[in-house]
């Protein structure tokens, strides 16, 4: 191809795509919640139970950024991408304890819709933030049993 050719290319595609935003077909590169994430419920998506059940957040990344996302186009919105993220710490901290670790679960700790942590992360989860991961009150007989396992405590209230 010509620099001439390339040059005719690139300007078509560029009025192309100034027509597109014109017309509101397309949103502006850098619009606040061009990206939405769709937790869409397995059972009651496409019914009029879906607002009960679905969650929608906006969210960055593509699937080429650490912060993964596939999209689809006009739309952009995501129904594709990492769920739970995990940074393993994998030694202690200096007061003995493997409190480095944060974790984060997209929508919440809780699978069930009725459980009150069945969306508390998912705001925390679009933001990119975590929380603290501690093992300190494990013991070899089995799990930790609490309804939170989040350091944060406000996070887990009802």
């Amino acid at each position: 191809m010509s620099d001439a050719d390339c040059l005719s290319y690139a300007t078509a595609a560029l009025e192309r795509v100034a027509l597109l935003l014109a017309e509101g077909k397309v949103k502006p590169w850098g619009t606040v919640g061009m990206h939405e994430t769709c937790f869409a419920s397995q059972l009651f998506a496409e019914t009029p139970l879906d607002c009960l059940f679905s969650r929608r957040v906006p969210h960055g990344g593509d699937d080429v950024t650490v912060n993964v996302g596939s999209s689809s186009y006009p739309s952009f919105e995501q129904r594709a991408g990492s769920s739970f993220r995990a940074v393993m710490s994998m030694g202690k901290d200096a007061s003995g304890d493997d409190g480095a670790s944060v974790i984060v679960n997209a929508l919440g700790q809780s699978g069930s819709p009725f459980s009150r942590h069945y969306d508390n992360m998912v705001q925390p989860w679009s933001l990119g933030e975590y929380f603290a991961m501690s093992l300190k009150n494990a013991t070899a007989n089995g799990p930790v049993r609490e309804s939170c396992l989040a350091s944060d405590r406000e996070l887990c209230s009802p």
